[in-house]
């Protein structure tokens, strides 16, 4: 097997070293709603993020408070025992879901989460088939124990070919009303034939990459598999040794669009995964072609607008389940996306 199945989507525009004065809400944050969800008390308490990445730097000083279930944390890579990273990204991706507000740094937006890291991608930032499908079978065990608990899972990763028994994980924690899985679309260009794996199977929200104009990144990955679109570019967050970085790509609206499911279902846990992302879906900005489009895929994540409806399903006063307000455009295209199956 080889080492490289999976890998971190190339990064764009990295600036490593920073160090804000003062505590900093970037864009991902006040452009998508992250106010809101704080005045709402959405925050993801009662709902375990896994990310399933480089893993995490757990003593930066803007995870001081963070809810990390240091137990269940754990590293699929061989020769690297410790779910310690290494690398920088599943810190950056970490930080954008549960920075802490405490006067320092950036501000996450599922900040009272339960964090757990499944070290998926060695320190150069590649894994194998292997070392995610056995994290995908940990995760699934975990559900299916604690039925309480809310998982949202977080694969800021890509690679261009599907793997049988991963795929049949996807479907057995998809099929489960307490498991939404988020994935990044990749950062091949819009010149693909579509989007990466494990984004492109339909078990998955696979998100692509706009800027803070909410203009399509020139390299997020485009295909007809795609879901939702979320900040991408020049994004703020941790990084190594209490250090910050800016970085692009679909890797860290990933993380936006995992941390704002987890803080919307946190308020409506009587809601299933199927019916928080009806919701999500339904209550995109609808940007590109109308409907289902290559580039923005359905569109482009509106937090109040989610919020609001998950709201008003959990009142019963929106069945939800009508698949029919999501997609606009022609049959064809409604059969072959993913989310044909709500």
């Amino acid at each position: 097997m080889k080492r490289n199945d999976f890998r971190i989507p190339v990064i764009h525009q990295l600036e490593q070293g920073l160090s804000p004065q003062s505590e900093t809400k970037d864009y991902y944050f006040l452009d998508y709603g992250g106010d809101f969800l704080e005045q709402q008390s959405a925050d993801g308490n009662g709902v375990v993020v896994y990310v399933c990445d480089t893993g995490i730097d757990v003593n930066h000083k803007d995870f001081e408070g963070v809810n990390f279930d240091f137990e269940r944390s754990k590293s699929f890579v061989p020769n690297e025992n410790e779910y310690i990273d290494q690398n920088f990204h599943g810190t950056f991706c970490t930080g954008i879901i549960v920075a802490q507000k405490n006067g320092v740094g950036v501000v996450g937006i599922a900040k009272n989460s339960e964090i757990i890291a499944h070290k998926v991608l060695s320190s150069g930032g590649f894994g194998s088939y292997t070392w995610i499908t056995n994290s995908a079978k940990a995760i699934l065990e975990d559900a299916r124990i604690r039925t309480g608990k809310r998982f949202v899972i977080n694969y800021s990763l890509g690679g261009g070919s599907g793997f049988a028994e991963l795929e049949r994980v996807f479907e057995e924690l998809a099929a489960l009303p307490n498991v939404i899985i988020v994935a990044a679309a990749g950062n091949s260009g819009r010149n693909t034939t579509d989007i990466d794996f494990p984004a492109r199977y339909k078990s998955t929200i696979a998100v692509g990459a706009v800027d803070r104009n909410k203009n399509i990144a020139s390299f997020s990955s485009a295909g007809l598999s795609g879901d939702v679109c979320g900040a991408g570019v020049q994004v703020l967050s941790t990084s190594l040794q209490n250090s910050y970085a800016r970085a692009s790509g679909t890797s860290f609206s990933t993380p936006q669009v995992t941390a704002i499911v987890a803080a919307v279902w946190s308020k409506f846990k009587q809601l299933s995964s199927k019916q928080i992302i009806d919701c999500l879906y339904k209550t995109v900005k609808d940007l590109g072609e109308e409907g289902l489009d290559r580039d923005y895929f359905l569109g482009v994540v509106e937090t109040k607008a989610f919020f609001e409806r998950a709201k008003a399903l959990s009142e019963g006063e929106d069945e939800g389940g009508d698949k029919e307000n999501i997609i606009k455009a022609n049959i064809q295209l409604e059969v072959e996306g993913k989310y044909y199956e709500f």
